[in-house]
């Protein structure tokens, strides 16, 4: 969450408009986005747009299918 405030503040106009509304896109699991509501291409433009943004990201969806697999 911090990275991502810190990733807005420091965003030009375009970036801000991108970033705004991605907080709960990049918490939630990358099945469970709305396609109706074009979640996926929102998060993507978002990761593509910061690098530190998307490298947090993939980390948090590695960490979850691990955490899946010991779980199965």
């Amino acid at each position: 969450a911090d990275l991502r405030r810190t990733i807005a503040r420091e965003a030009n106009a375009l970036e801000k408009k991108v970033f705004k509304g991605t907080r709960w896109l990049l918490l939630k699991t990358s099945s469970k986005l709305i396609v109706e509501k074009d979640e996926h291409t929102r998060l993507q433009e978002a990761l593509r747009l910061n690098q530190p943004l998307a490298t947090a990201y993939y980390m948090k969806e590695d960490l979850r299918r691990i955490w899946q697999q010991t779980v199965d």
